[in-house]
């Protein structure tokens, strides 16, 4: 399956020129090296906006000074042809003889008239892709909906026992030399949680603090630490008295 892009360009001109000017650019033409007005010199042609019964002199004049044997497309402003320097049939429009004969858009300098302005009409054929997991069709790049992913596979390839899935993140895993292990002991006098003992494990080593200020003391422990580490309480035990 194909997909069609078509660009329309309106190439700087002055005087009257934009056709010529739209034939400098499909044949790679320097218009200051190429003049507009030698070209209207060497063909004779008359001043003002350049008829269409020019086009097939135009044409013939760049393969000339180029070797190239393009032919020549005029459409009007809905792509329908107007004349061409082919056979082709003029009731096709131009979208649909691209796609049925792709050479066309090679071998010939494609151009527009609308409100007695030329364009050139540059078009490109890219074959689409179709997503096998969600049924998108795309020309680069596609990123699948997992709900759309979810609705295809099981509405439109009538496969059953589908799960809808979410692809997670990969994150840097922790290092256990990066944490450090807090263990608090506790009691209850009065009803209010009091720490006794304080310890944590900081690479392979068990420190323990004791009494009313443990916690203070392991908390002014940590703060010795270079920062790349967290701390990690990993039990509270508490005594429960009356």
């Amino acid at each position: 399956m194909s997909g069609l892009t078509i660009k329309r360009y309106s190439p700087k001109s002055t005087g009257d020129n934009c056709l010529i000017m739209c034939f400098h650019k499909f044949y790679n033409q320097k218009g200051n090296v190429l003049k507009s007005d030698k070209i209207r010199v060497d063909l004779k042609l008359p001043k003002g906006p350049i008829d269409i019964k020019y086009i097939p002199k135009l044409s013939e004049y760049y393969n000339k000074i180029t070797n190239t044997k393009k032919g020549y497309i005029l459409t009007d402003p809905t792509l329908n042809l107007i004349t061409t320097s082919s056979e082709l049939e003029l009731t096709i429009p131009l979208f649909k003889l691209v796609m049925e004969e792709e050479d066309i858009i090679d071998n010939n300098i494609i151009l527009q008239l609308e409100d007695k302005h030329y364009y050139l009409i540059q078009m490109e054929v890219e074959e689409m892709k179709q997503c096998p997991d969600c049924g998108t069709k795309y020309k680069k790049v596609h990123n699948c909906n997992i709900n759309k992913q979810s609705w295809y596979q099981t509405k439109t390839l009538k496969k059953r026992n589908m799960v809808k899935v979410k692809k997670l993140k990969k994150e840097d895993k922790i290092e256990g030399k990066e944490i450090v292990f807090w263990d608090l002991e506790t009691f209850q006098p009065n009803n209010v949680q009091t720490v006794y003992a304080s310890g944590y494990t900081l690479d392979d080593k068990y420190t323990v603090h004791y009494g009313k200020d443990s916690m203070d003391s392991t908390v002014d422990d940590f703060l010795q630490l270079d920062g790349k580490r967290s701390p990690l309480i990993t039990e509270v035990d508490s005594i429960t008295t009356s």
